[in-house]
């Protein structure tokens, strides 16, 4: 159960830093599309496909590797790690 509160209260702090930054917000909704468009432009020219059925074959590795991306190298490392140097995670935990 202590695990459990602790992945609620990183997770409360990882989405209230992105609505406070707007901005990482965007970029983040940008990315996984842009990605997407782009792995579909590419399979439809190179495979002669219409837009559509690349967009269909395309979605699921792009989507995948959107993902896997922030997962790994994503925003919530880089809040995890400023809440850390700040001193402000510890706190809110302790709070629990």
């Amino acid at each position: 159960m202590k695990y459990w509160r602790e992945t609620v209260a990183v997770a409360q702090r990882i989405l209230t830093e992105l609505l406070r930054r707007r901005r990482s917000l965007i970029f983040w909704s940008i990315f996984p599309v842009s990605i997407l468009l782009l792995n579909s432009t590419i399979l439809a020219n190179r495979a002669n496909l219409s837009m559509n059925l690349a967009v269909g074959n395309a979605a699921p590795s792009s989507l995948v590797g959107a993902a896997l991306f922030f997962s790994c190298l994503g925003g919530s490392v880089s809040t995890v790690v400023a809440e850390r140097e700040q001193q402000r995670l510890s706190v809110y935990l302790s709070h629990l």
